[in-house]
C-alpha cells in the first residue's frame, strides 16, 4: 500500500472498535466467496455513489494496484450499456448503485436479476460488503478523515472525470 490509512488513527481511539472493525474487514477482504476484482469494483462503486470521497479514493487507488481495470473504474456511470461489463457485473453494480444512493431504489427486479446470477451465499456476502462500506463511508465522512497524499494525488488525476470530490 505504501502508506498508513488515516482511518486507523480514528478507529484506534477505542480498542473494542478496533477489534470489531478488524474482524469485519478480515471477513470481507479475505473471503473466497467473491473474486478480488469484484470486491474492488463493488467497494469503489458503492462508495462513489454514496459520495464518500475518502472511501471511493481508497477503493479505486487500491484497485488500480491490484486487479481492477482502469476502464471499469472510468465507466461506472455507463455500466448498464458498456461492453466492458457483463450481465453478472451489471446485476451487482445496479444493486450497488441503487442501495448506495437510497435503499428504496433497490427494486424487486434488481433482487431477482442478482438471484439469476448468484447463489444465496454469494448474495449474502455482497450485501455484507455493501454494509461494511456503508459503515466505513459514514465513519470517514462524519469524522472527516483526511485522505492520505498517495490516494489523494492519484484520485485528483484519475477520478475527477467521473465526478470524484
Amino acid at each position: 500500500m505504501g502508506y498508513f490509512p488515516n482511518i486507523f488513527w480514528t478507529i484506534a481511539r477505542n480498542r473494542p472498535i478496533v477489534k470489531a472493525v478488524g474482524a469485519m474487514m478480515d471477513a470481507f477482504w479475505y473471503s473466497d466467496d467473491v473474486d478480488e476484482e469484484t470486491r474492488r469494483l463493488v467497494t469503489f462503486v458503492y462508495s462513489h455513489y454514496a459520495r464518500s470521497h475518502y472511501s471511493s479514493a481508497h477503493c479505486a487507488f487500491g484497485a488500480r494496484e491490484r486487479v481492477l481495470e482502469r476502464a471499469k473504474i472510468s465507466e461506472i456511470f455507463d455500466f448498464d450499456w458498456s461492453p466492458i461489463c457483463g450481465e453478472r457485473e451489471r446485476a451487482i453494480l445496479r444493486i450497488c448503485r441503487n442501495s448506495a444512493r437510497i435503499l428504496g431504489e433497490v427494486c424487486d427486479e434488481d433482487i431477482s436479476t442478482l438471484k439469476a446470477h448468484y447463489g444465496d451465499n454469494t448474495i449474502t456476502y455482497i450485501v455484507g460488503l455493501f454494509s461494511m462500506m456503508a459503515f466505513l463511508n459514514k465513519w470517514n465522512e462524519l469524522l472527516e478523515t483526511t485522505l492520505e497524499e498517495q490516494p489523494a494525488n492519484w484520485s485528483d488525476r484519475k477520478l475527477r472525470t467521473i465526478g470524484w470530490r
